[in-house]
């Protein structure tokens, strides 16, 4: 009949209703979302916790405070925060959304995050275990593989607040933690400086 027919034909053409195609991206409905995932690469899509097992979030879902967000080897994704901040996730990166619509404090467990916060939007706080890094504006990088961190900003400032320690970063500081004592008291430990932050957020600029 023309209901089996139609059906076929939708299968052909554009997906019209993802919500009913088993093989495209699960939208579930949201209403006070945190943040959009606005673009996504690589042969999966991004995970949460809370989603059966083969499905997956694709760019235009709406993502929910305190969201756990995982994203598989050979993915990395975009996501755009309430007020315009972008975040880009490397692949293997588990990231806690914040926790409210206005909410700016991201928790990584694992992976690579680059954060982009243009002038004029509100400071973004990333943890990292026990370690804060606070952007105040322009884009870095918080990266975590087992108990090895680091830090770079690529232009703006940010600061790390590590081991009771915190330390001012500007363009082209990478830092990597567990800090070093510092050699005088007064004297907090200084990141170096060098293009190794570009170079290490190479990857974000492919979206």
């Amino acid at each position: 009949g023309s209901a089996s027919g139609s059906a076929s034909g939708a299968a052909t053409g554009p997906a019209t209703g993802p919500a009913f195609d088993p093989g495209a991206p699960a939208q579930p409905a949201v209403t006070d979302p945190v943040a959009e995932l606005t673009a996504v690469h690589g042969p999966a899509g991004v995970r949460t916790e809370d989603l059966a097992e083969g499905t997956f979030l694709g760019a235009g879902a709406r993502l929910r405070a305190g969201q756990r967000l995982i994203v598989p080897a050979g993915t990395m994704a975009e996501l755009r925060l309430n007020g315009g901040t972008l975040l880009r996730l490397n692949e293997d990166t588990r990231l806690t959304l914040p926790d409210g619509p206005d909410g700016r404090a991201l928790e990584l467990a694992a992976g690579e995050v680059v954060a982009i916060v243009a002038a004029g939007q509100p400071p973004l706080s990333v943890r990292v275990g026990a370690d804060t890094l606070d952007i105040a504006s322009g884009e870095a990088r918080a990266f975590a593989r087992g108990d090895r961190h680091s830090y770079d900003v690529v232009y703006g400032t940010a600061r790390l607040r590590s081991g009771g320690q915190e330390v001012g970063m500007s363009p082209g500081a990478h830092i990597e933690t567990p800090l070093a004592a510092p050699s005088q008291p007064d004297r907090p430990v200084q990141p170096e400086i060098s293009l190794r932050p570009l170079e290490d957020t190479e990857w974000s600029r492919t979206f």
